[in-house]
């Protein structure tokens, strides 16, 4: 699935020029060959419409395409950009009226699609379910997914991530026994030959403020904003361990993360130095510590910049 920046003000400038058009062919003759091109035709401008491309579909809608016209699979332009994760395109075909209670040869709707998208990204709590109405339109009922993502469970993304591959690499914890209860397969391994457990392994390593680990977590893509059970980055956990600079540069040097995270008793890294430094965990005289500090995240600002 791809993303695809969308253009709304050419998609509906193009609906506002689709006007049918009837053709009185009552006095043409056609031979064979003219309703082959015309056949061959009609499936170009169909699969133009069917693309996901914001330019190919006004093309097609220029041509007086058949709105509702499915590929071979059963999907109309609602399925096509849900695959892709087109979502911002949804609202533009709804305005067309393009069919959306259409049912594709798995038995899906548009909307199953985006359920699939949610569950397999580890996306299931009623906040996650809030966020994607409010960004993309109520195209989600949040009912129908929490008492259907069970049917999900076998799916995996193009990566073979399963939603607890996800899950653990996103460090959801919580959501882990939820997708294992639902029958999610523990054993089952994405393209890297990991299974979810893999994953677990690869943040606790990351956390470790052991080199040789860190390093080992790094080779396998380890997300560098990972957090323990309390929310906790390693920013958070130097923090508190009061590791001295030049020990955790050592370690972590050149990683771009996040100095604005915050755990779950809603505390930055910045926070926690200061909490340290009024009750005397570093020494108060100790300024150098901070100055180190201060440049570290600076620099970390213009990485991210």
């Amino acid at each position: 699935m791809y993303k695809t920046n969308i253009t709304f003000f050419a998609f509906f400038l193009a609906l506002t020029f689709h006007v049918k058009s009837s053709v009185n062919t009552s006095n043409v003759q056609y031979k064979d060959s003219t309703f082959f091109l015309l056949a061959r035709n009609k499936a170009m401008i169909e699969r133009m419409f069917l693309s996901g491309d914001v330019e190919k579909m006004n093309e097609a809608l220029n041509e007086n395409v058949d709105i509702n016209c499915t590929d071979e699979h059963g999907n109309n332009a609602l399925h096509i950009v849900a695959y892709q994760e087109n979502f911002g395109l949804l609202n533009s075909l709804l305005n067309l009226q393009v069919n959306s209670s259409q049912i594709n040869k798995d038995n899906f709707t548009y909307e199953n699609i985006i359920h699939i998208h949610m569950f397999l990204t580890a996306k299931i709590k009623e906040d996650d379910i809030h966020s994607f109405n409010s960004q993309y339109g109520n195209h989600i009922n949040g009912d129908n997914f929490t008492k259907n993502y069970h049917r999900y469970k076998n799916y995996v993304d193009k990566n073979k991530n399963t939603a607890l591959h996800n899950a653990a690499y996103l460090c959801k914890r919580d959501l882990i026994d939820k997708f294992l209860k639902i029958g999610v397969n523990p054993s089952r391994k994405n393209n890297n030959n990991q299974t979810y457990k893999d994953l677990l392994k690869n943040i606790d390593d990351f956390l470790s403020f052991d080199k040789n680990k860190v390093k080992k977590a790094l080779q396998a893509n380890v997300w560098i904003d990972s957090f323990d059970k309390h929310g906790n980055t390693v920013l958070h956990l130097a923090a508190y361990k009061n590791t001295p600079f030049q020990e955790f540069e050592n370690i972590y040097g050149g990683l771009a993360i996040s100095i604005n995270a915050r755990n779950h008793s809603g505390l930055t890294q910045a926070m926690i130095l200061e909490q340290n430094k009024r009750t005397g965990c570093i020494d108060i005289t100790d300024e150098a510590y901070f100055k180190r500090i201060e440049e570290y995240n600076e620099r970390l600002k213009m990485i991210e910049g």
